[in-house]
């Protein structure tokens, strides 16, 4: 994705980040729908980027650099830090994009294609774990390299969308609880393979899927909440589409579930009731002389995972109209969270990384687990280590000035990481233990 809107846990406050071919990564604030001045946050990198936004307000963004180097910068108290998650050799022929990051409590999970060799391989990584190596899930169909993903809303599922070689059509699952990826499973098996896939998990935990066979654009559903649901038979939506079209975009606005594709230059779009129903016929969106038409990716941040789905809207007169929607920046939580604007120098924290195209040419198939910090004996030492950094009651300023001494210590091996998670459980245990207190 290349335009990308962070909703603040504030509501009405957020980041409108986009890709510039002259600047680079480029970034407005937004404060109720109406857009800041324009900041360059990060030079010479790929159009391709991703980035999210934590239930802390942090920021987290992956991209890859000019010489193939893929990065991960995070923004957290007041300043920028930055991380080669994989190390190109120079001349080497290895591609990424497609980049997806999510959050959730506080643990980061990426997905992105890499291309090597003629091969496009999916590929996944966790970004909380130094130690931690990227995993290939699957190769994709040559014909067709896309995939799509979402991250359900209401359990702990990260859900893949593609097609894989033989053309078949499927998913694989992503259980942030078990830190594992699940095994492929086919949804149809198409004569000609499936393009323009997309899936999305709506706020009722239905799964929405979408592709393109055969110049027909089918639609199917599955009621993801219970667990041996099945998806239910192809619908066609759109049959002998003719010219190059766009992937849809499923989102919800109200009790409506949208369905968007641009054919062309044209925006058409559908709606159905979000508890299910029938299709309305497809109608194109007009074009404006004075609006720039965008398809955004949403970020809203939330405690417990950030929330996140494709969304047609337009920027006219430096505002951001969703559609659908009459104020999307509206407040959600109320809580006192600051950041400073996002000019900060980026504080440069290089680890040694993975080779790129070792790891391409080595990585086929290695499902092993991978390590995830979360089980009890390691929070329990991680807050007992913080508890002692503090040295009592806990403050910002002080754990921010240890985050500042260790960024500035020659290990430089990230491993507060996730001290923002930890700090919070122990101050919500704190607090829970005074009040229980006689």
């Amino acid at each position: 994705m290349n335009n990308i809107l962070l909703k603040r846990s504030v509501g009405t406050e957020g980041y409108y980040l986009f890709y510039s071919p002259k600047q680079g990564l480029c970034c407005q604030g937004v404060r109720e729908n109406r857009l800041g001045e324009r900041e360059v946050l990060i030079e010479h990198i790929r159009p391709d980027f991703d980035a999210v936004i934590d239930g802390m307000d942090n920021i987290h963004i992956v991209c890859q650099d000019q010489k193939k180097n893929i990065l991960y910068f995070r923004y957290q108290w007041e300043k920028w830090e930055k991380k080669v998650i994989l190390q190109a050799k120079e001349g080497a022929e290895v591609y990424a994009d497609q980049f997806r990051l999510f959050c959730k409590s506080g643990y980061l999970r990426m997905t992105y294609v890499m291309e090597h060799k003629g091969e496009k391989l999916l590929c996944a990584h966790e970004l909380y774990e130094e130690s931690s190596a990227p995993l290939v899930l699957d190769i994709l169909d040559r014909t067709y390299s896309g995939y799509a993903v979402t991250q359900n809303q209401a359990s702990d599922t990260i859900l893949c969308s593609y097609s894989k070689e033989k053309q078949a059509l499927g998913t694989q699952t992503y259980l942030w609880s078990q830190k594992k990826w699940g095994n492929f499973e086919t949804v149809s098996e198409q004569v000609s393979p499936p393009i323009d896939i997309q899936i999305y998990a709506d706020p009722r935990d239905t799964l929405h899927l979408c592709y393109k066979s055969k110049g027909t654009l089918y639609y199917r559903r599955k009621e993801f909440r219970f667990e041996h649901a099945a998806w239910n038979e192809e619908q066609p939506l759109i049959r002998r589409q003719s010219g190059y079209s766009s992937a849809p975009a499923f989102f919800c606005a109200g009790e409506q579930l949208w369905l968007c594709q641009t054919v062309g230059t044209a925006l058409s779009a559908t709606t159905c009731p979000l508890r299910g129903g029938e299709w309305s016929k497809m109608q194109e969106i007009p074009n404006s002389r004075t609006a720039k038409r965008v398809l955004f990716l949403l970020h809203s941040a939330a405690s417990s995972g950030a929330m996140s789905s494709l969304h047609y809207g337009f920027i006219r007169n430096n505002q951001i109209k969703l559609l659908g929607e009459t104020d999307y920046f509206t407040a959600t939580e109320k809580r006192n969270v600051h950041i400073d604007g996002m000019n900060i120098p980026i504080r440069e924290i290089i680890s040694a990384g993975n080779d790129v195209e070792q790891f391409a040419a080595q990585s086929r198939y290695g499902n092993e687990d991978a390590y995830m910090p979360g089980n009890r004996d390691d929070i329990e030492k991680e807050k007992q280590r913080i508890k002692e950094l503090l040295s009592g009651q806990p403050t910002d300023t002080t754990l921010s000035e240890t985050m500042s001494q260790k960024n500035n210590s020659s290990q430089n091996d990230f491993d507060d990481f996730s001290a923002e998670y930890f700090y919070e459980l122990l101050r919500q245990e704190e607090s829970q233990s005074t009040n229980e207190s006689p």
